[in-house]
């Protein structure tokens, strides 16, 4: 019975190195950033832009692409897109954290709506 048991063991231990080596071979999760907003269909953009307040948004978007920024832009509505325009003249002075602040919110509600 003892070596039964032993047989048993061994063989689980081989399942177990095969998988964690099958895993070490998967690529790695991909991480997210703010450019990764034009992969995405304008209703999934509009989703997110639903979710959060137009301030974190235009905050987000500060530094970010060209083309990211036209393809929020473009998703806005006519008063959404007044405030942003309008914010985003007045954010010369906004701190760097809290630029931080929107992008990781932003980023958030993308891979919230993108699972």
């Amino acid at each position: 019975m003892l070596i039964a048991e032993k047989a048993r063991v061994e063989k689980l231990k081989k399942k177990v190195v095969k998988a964690m080596n099958e895993k070490s071979e998967e690529k790695p999760f991909k991480q997210l950033n703010i450019n990764d907003i034009v992969t995405l269909s304008d209703t999934r953009i509009k989703q997110v832009i639903k979710n959060l307040e137009i301030e974190t948004v235009t905050a987000a978007l500060k530094g970010a692409k060209k083309e990211v920024r036209e393809k929020v832009e473009k998703n806005l509505g006519k008063r959404a897109l007044k405030t942003y325009k309008d914010m985003l003249a007045q954010l010369k002075n906004i701190h760097e954290s809290e630029i931080k602040k929107s992008k990781a919110l932003l980023i958030k509600q993308i891979r919230l709506l993108t699972k």
